[in-house]
């Protein structure tokens, strides 16, 4: 478990207590981020390509439209957890991801799945992969970009 609080997550641990949980212009804080990094592992890993039966874990943390679209939110925590249980849920998921890419073969990135928001519609084992990677560029680079804006404004550099 160290592990899972080195590197990224390392830095987040150093700053003053609540900064990964503050919101920068509405958008998610760091803490929902990595959250949310999990939930898309579960859905487009665990859900599409794995097929397993109950793919999200509780600390996920779904996007506003889940809901919406007549998904159970009620699987997921309503509190805040801590840092460190967060951390320990996103290295999980970077695990089965990483577990999951050296193994794969040609064959398996071709075979289709279903599209977990749109059940009549079929993407390939590729497409998914592409999105979990897509959401870890974009949610990741905007949620280091708060961490470093609320860090300026606190040191006044």
């Amino acid at each position: 478990m160290g592990g899972a609080r080195t590197g990224l997550g390392g830095g987040a641990i150093a700053m003053p207590a609540g900064t990964v949980d503050a919101s920068v212009g509405g958008e998610w804080s760091f803490a929902q981020t990595l959250r949310h990094l999990a939930f898309a592992a579960d859905v487009w890993l665990g859900q599409a390509v794995l097929r397993l039966p109950q793919p999200c874990h509780p600390l996920g943390q779904p996007h506003a439209e889940y809901a919406m679209g007549g998904f159970d939110t009620s699987i997921f925590a309503a509190g805040r957890p801590g840092l460190a249980e967060i951390l320990d849920l996103r290295a999980e998921r970077q695990a089965m991801v990483r577990e999951f890419l050296a193994t794969v073969t040609p064959q398996t990135l071709a075979e289709p799945r279903r599209h977990p928001w749109s059940a009549e519609t079929e993407v390939s084992v590729l497409r998914c992969l592409h999105v979990i990677i897509g959401e870890e560029w974009e949610h990741l680079r905007f949620a280091l970009r708060d961490l470093m804006t609320i860090d300026t404004a606190r040191t006044g550099g």
